[in-house]
C-alpha cells in the first residue's frame, strides 16, 4: 500500500489517541518537569551527524514472506523486472487419478491484496486492490516449466538453510521448459495486466452454455440469473496448457505422484518471467502460498467420455521460492552529504553515524555537570522533491536500525502501538511514516524517526555508539532478515572493523525508492538533523 486513504488517516489518528498513554513511556525521563518553573526547555541539534549510501548488490530473495512480479520504471531508480519461480506441491498426496482421465481445464490462480468496495446490479462484487503499482498499464507474462532443482539445504556449506539471491535468475533461465503455458487469451500472457475484477465460475452444459436454477439454458448477457459455482476475489488468473498438464501429472506413474518429495524430483516448478513492453509498466506485491492449480478433468468410466465423472486435482504453489530481480538502478553517490538514496529490493540503502567520539563525550560530559533530562530525539529526513517529482510511487515507511547487530534500537520495543486494521501502520510513536500534502498529488514531504531511548541510553547509560542503517520498509511487524550476497566491511566510531551480512527482509519486498536531503544539502533548512529535546535546570 503506498498511499494512506482519508479512512487509514481516520483510524491512525483514532489509534493514536486511544494509545496515546502510551507515549509517557518514551518521556519518563523528565517528563513531570516539562513546563515546571524551575527548568528550561532548550534543543540540542548533532553536530557531527554523518551519513553514507551503499548499493546492496544482490540481496537474499527465497522464501520471502510476501513477493513481487511485473515492472517497475521511472528516470530516477530505472527499471525493475520482477521475475518469480515456485515448487509446486500435491495438495494431498497419491491422489487417486482414475481411469481414462481427460482435461476440461487447468488454470492456475493467486490472489491479489484487495478490499470489497461494493456490489453492482447483477451482484458482481467490487473491489480496490492494494499494492499494485501501475494499475492500468501492461506487461508480457510467460509461465514456463522450471527445471531446476531448489533447494532447501545447502549441500556444500554443512546442509545450512539454502541461500538464493535477487541476481541468480539464469540458475533457472537456462533450465526452463520452452514451451509456454499460458496459453489463455491475451490478457493472461502478452498483454497481462492487474485487473480489479472479481472471477466467477457460473454453472454450464456440455456445450458451455449459461444454465439457470432450473437447469434451463439463458441467454448469455442475463447475468442475473445465471447460477455461481464458485466467486474468486481478484487475483491472477491464467489458463494452462491443458496437453501439458495432461501428460506431466494425470499421465504420470504412480510413484511420481505419491508424496511430495517425489513430486519435486519429478515437476521441479514453474517460472513466472516477465517482460516489457513500451511505455508501459506494473508492478504488485502477492502471497503465492495462497496460490493453486486446479485441474479439472473427467475419469472412472469407459472409454466414452460421457460416463466418465467429473474430478478435481488441486496443486499449491508452496515449498521454496525465489524473487529474481533485474535492475538497471546504479547508485549515484556513496557520499551522504548531499542526498540520500533509498531503494528496496535489489537497490540501496544508507547508514548514519550520530555522533563521533568527541561529539559524544562532550554530550556526556554537559548531560551529567548540567542534569539535563532528554524528553524527545528526533532524525528528520527531507524528500527531494525534483529529484522525485517523476516517481509516481514513495514509500509509505523507512525504518532505522542497529547495522552493525542488526537489531532493532530501543525504541522499536518501547513503542506498543498498534492498528488492527492496518497492522503495517502500527508503531506510530516510532515513526517513519510518510508525512505527504494535503493537496494536489499529496507527494511525499518528509520521514521522522523517534530515537529518545536509544539517546538517552547513549548518554546517560554509555551504551555503545553504534552505526545505524536505513532502510526503506515494508511491514514494520516483520523485523526479520535476509543476507547479502556479498558483505561489506564497515569500520564503527572507535575504529573497530566488522563485516555486515544482513538487512531487513522488509526493504528486500519493497521494490520502491525516494531520495531524502543528506547531512549537507544545499539546500539548509532539509538537511538531515538530528534534534534533541531536553529539560535543565534555571541556573
Amino acid at each position: 500500500m503506498n498511499r494512506i486513504s482519508l479512512l487509514q488517516k481516520l483510524l491512525l489518528s483514532f489509534t493514536t489517541v486511544l494509545l496515546l498513554s502510551c507515549d509517557k513511556d518514551f518521556n519518563t525521563i523528565g517528563s513531570d518537569l516539562v513546563g515546571e518553573e524551575n527548568y528550561n526547555i532548550e534543543k540540542y541539534v548533532g553536530q557531527t551527524l554523518a551519513a553514507y549510501n551503499k548499493a546492496t548488490g544482490g540481496v537474499q530473495a527465497n522464501n520471502l514472506p510476501v513477493n513481487i512480479l511485473g515492472i517497475m520504471n521511472n528516470a530516477t531508480f530505472g527499471e525493475t523486472k520482477a521475475h518469480f519461480v515456485t515448487e509446486v506441491q500435491l495438495a494431498s498426496a497419491a491422489p487417486t487419478i482414475g481411469e481414462h482421465p481427460v482435461i476440461d481445464s487447468v488454470w492456475v490462480y493467486v490472489p491479489y491484496f484487495s478490499t470489497q468496495t461494493g456490489t453492482d446490479e447483477n451482484g458482481v462484487r467490487l473491489y480496490e486492490l492494494d499494492s499494485v503499482y501501475g494499475k492500468d498499464a501492461k506487461f508480457k507474462l510467460k509461465v514456463y516449466e522450471s527445471k531446476y532443482q531448489l533447494r532447501t539445504f545447502d549441500p556444500n556449506n554443512g546442509g545450512a538453510a539454502q541461500k538464493y539471491f535477487t541476481d541468480e535468475k539464469n540458475l533457472v533461465e537456462t533450465n526452463r521448459g520452452t514451451q509456454q503455458l499460458n496459453n489463455g487469451p491475451a490478457n493472461q500472457n502478452n498483454e497481462f495486466y492487474f485487473n480489479n475484477l472479481e472471477t466467477i465460475l457460473y454453472k454450464l452444459n456440455a456445450d458451455g452454455d449459461y444454465l439457470n436454477s432450473s437447469g434451463q439454458v439463458i441467454d448469455n448477457d442475463d447475468i442475473a440469473n445465471r447460477v455461481v459455482l464458485e466467486r474468486f476475489t481478484p487475483g491472477m488468473w491464467l489458463d494452462l496448457d491443458k496437453t501439458f498438464f495432461q501428460n506431466k501429472i494425470l499421465n504420470a506413474t504412480s510413484d511420481k505422484l505419491l508424496n511430495n518429495n517425489a513430486f519435486k524430483e519429478y515437476f521441479k516448478g514453474l517460472y513466472f518471467q516477465v517482460e516489457g513492453i513500451e511505455g508501459q509498466a506494473s508492478m504488485a506485491m502477492l502471497d503465492f502460498s495462497k496460490a493453486k492449480i486446479n485441474i479439472r478433468y473427467k475419469a472412472d468410466g469407459t472409454a466414452d467420455p460421457s460416463s466418465r465423472v467429473r474430478k478435481t486435482l488441486v496443486l499449491n504453489l508452496t515449498g521454496t521460492n525465489i524473487n529474481f530481480l533485474e535492475s538497471s538502478y546504479a547508485l549515484p553517490s556513496e557520499s551522504g552529504e548531499d542526498r540520500l538514496y533509498l531503494k528496496g529490493g535489489q537497490g540501496s540503502i544508507s547508514y548514519i553515524d550520530l555522533f563521533n567520539a568527541t561529539e559524544l563525550e562532550n554530550l556526556r560530559a554537559e548531560v551529567a555537570a548540567k542534569k539535563w533530562l532528554i524528553n524527545e530525539a528526533n532524525l528528520t529526513f527531507y524528500v527531494d522533491k525534483q529529484a522525485m517529482q517523476n516517481v509516481a510511487y514513495e514509500p509509505q515507511r523507512i525504518y532505522l536500525y542497529d547495522i552493525k547487530n542488526n537489531k532493532v534500537l530501543t525504541d522499536y520495543n518501547y513503542d506498543v502501538t498498534t492498528n488492527s486494521m492496518y497492522p503495517k501502520l502500527s508503531k506510530v510513536l516510532l515513526g517513519g511514516l510518510v508525512e505527504r500534502e494535503t493537496t494536489g498529488d499529496k507527494k511525499a514531504i518528509k520521514y521522522k524517526i523517534r530515537l529518545t531511548q536509544y539517546v538517552n541510553n547513549l548518554v546517560k547509560k554509555d551504551s555503545n555508539n553504534v552505526r545505524v542503517g536505513l532502510v526503506v520498509m515494508e511491514d514494520i511487524n516483520n523485523v526479520q532478515s535476509a543476507y547479502f550476497k556479498t558483505p561489506f566491511t564497515m569500520t564503527d566510531p572507535k575504529n573497530a572493523s566488522y563485516n555486515v551480512k544482513l538487512l531487513p527482509v522488509g526493504s528486500v519486498v519493497n521494490p520502491l525508492g525516494v531520495v531524502l536531503h543528506g547531512t549537507n544539502s544545499s539546500d539548509v533548512d532539509k538537511r538531515l538533523k538530528l534534534e534533541i529535546y531536553y529539560t535543565k535546570p534555571k541556573e
